[in-house]
């Protein structure tokens, strides 16, 4: 888009899905519990 890229544009590219790619990065981020 003309902000960037997209979630669907991401998963098109790496010929998954989007919920795929949401999933891998949230596994990634770090938790902090206050």
């Amino acid at each position: 888009g003309a902000l960037g890229y997209s979630i669907d544009d991401w998963a098109a590219a790496s010929g998954t899905i989007n919920y795929e790619i949401v999933t891998r990065i949230a596994s990634r981020v770090p938790r902090i519990y206050a």
